[in-house]
């Protein structure tokens, strides 16, 4: 070994008297998951043999429409009262009070793109 060639049959003997083995292979997996808004629009998983496919894919998520569509809808409490005392028998007693609220927008997006410029048109329904 010291003239600077070395042997890998010596170097796989060293390793395999001190308790180092070889790594198992590990199988190709990937998952590509497109998400708007926290929901799934596309999902595609492949492995070694369907690999090729994932081109495919993007091409046709980059084909895909530009506009979208939210709808939220949310109540919220504005204010509350919390009273406690007990009857004249001494059985404890809770009444509660509380003002809500609730809130609806809707919003439509359309994204263009035109040569070097991208615009959007937003229309947003608040209730």
């Amino acid at each position: 070994m010291s003239t600077g060639q070395i042997n890998f049959d010596d170097v796989k003997d060293i390793f395999s008297k001190i308790g180092v083995k070889d790594r198992t292979s590990t199988p190709l997996r990937i998952e590509l998951e497109l998400s708007l808004h926290n929901r799934v629009v596309a999902y595609h998983a492949a492995d070694a043999s369907t690999v090729t496919t994932i081109p495919t894919l993007l091409k046709k998520m980059q084909e895909m429409k530009s506009s979208y569509e939210l709808e939220l809808t949310r109540m919220f409490m504005l204010g509350g009262v919390l009273v406690e005392e007990p009857l004249e028998v001494g059985i404890p007693l809770a009444l509660q009070s509380s003002i809500t609220a609730m809130g609806n927008v809707n919003i439509k997006t359309n994204r263009e793109k035109s040569g070097t410029s991208v615009s959007q048109t937003s229309d947003m329904t608040l209730q």
